[in-house]
């Protein structure tokens, strides 16, 4: 049976991959949350002004 694998990306606005990791699994918030604390402290990328989230099932949702 083949496992679950989530893509986590952080892109800037321009379209750069700042950051790139993947989760093995299913995906939860604290992976999520983590992928961010590590992001901004651990890797020094600089917070942006607005951040979006997009799970890929519900970002219409969160739109409307």
């Amino acid at each position: 049976m083949a496992s679950l694998q989530t893509i986590e990306e952080l892109v800037s606005g321009c379209g750069l991959f700042l950051k790139v990791d993947e989760i093995y699994g299913s995906e939860s918030l604290t992976q999520l949350n983590y992928f961010l604390f590590e992001a901004y402290h651990k890797d020094g990328i600089e917070k942006p002004a607005v951040l979006v989230y997009d799970d890929a099932c519900h970002l219409k949702r969160f739109l409307e």
